[in-house]
């Protein structure tokens, strides 16, 4: 049997970008006098698109942002990837040993950024080319397009496909997708990983064992 492909989500399983990313997130809402907590950032934009980030900031708040929003947002975030950014525990050597099966990076963040993660934690090698980015076909997770599309592009059948993601979103996506999934525990519970559908984790050495499990 061919061995299936595996997608990464990429923020919070292979780079750990989920606290620096929404610091950058409080920080920036600063700006427009918006204060909140970075558990309160977590707990409301963790693994939404951006724009459903800006729904839910002018919906709770009252505000209409400036179109430069985004564009400011990702600056500041850049910034603090670039000084601080390191590979989530364990993933690099995880990765090393799944060298043999076929990866690539699902995420629903612009490629730019999927690129640039990537580049600063030196884990391109492991996907070369294989970045796919819910931004450029503007369908984002839980739609399950994303890992749909990643499928059909290298040729595999959604069944022969092995998702690994950090977020229910993320997990309802491979759901709806007809994927398996292994759900990494960081910021969301092993609780809220299950009922979304997948095997949680709380280990990246543990990953390689665990996707022979369903191979």
């Amino acid at each position: 049997m061919n061995k299936p492909l595996l997608i990464f989500d990429c923020d919070g399983v292979l780079v750990d970008s989920e606290i620096l990313g929404n610091q950058a997130m409080v920080d920036q809402l600063k700006v427009y006098d918006i204060h909140i907590t970075l558990d309160q950032a977590l707990e409301w934009y963790k693994g939404k698109s951006m724009q459903g980030c800006i729904d839910g900031i002018e919906e709770r708040h009252s505000i209409k942002l400036p179109e430069s929003f985004p564009a400011d947002y990702r600056t500041r975030m850049k910034a603090s990837f670039e000084a601080n950014l390191q590979p989530v525990k364990n993933i690099p050597q995880a990765l090393d040993q799944l060298k043999e099966y076929p990866k690539a990076v699902g995420s629903n963040g612009p490629l730019e950024k999927i690129k640039n993660s990537l580049r600063i934690t030196k884990l391109s090698h492991h996907f070369n080319d294989n970045l796919f980015s819910a931004h450029t076909r503007q369908k984002y997770k839980p739609d399950p397009d994303l890992f749909l599309n990643t499928a059909s592009t290298l040729g595999f059948a959604p069944e022969n496909c092995i998702v690994i993601e950090d977020s229910p979103l993320g997990v309802q996506a491979a759901r709806s997708a007809g994927m398996k999934s292994f759900g990494y525990i960081s910021l969301s519970s092993s609780e809220d990983l299950k009922a979304a559908g997948a095997h949680p984790f709380d280990d990246m050495s543990d990953l390689p064992q665990l996707i022979k499990t369903l191979v």
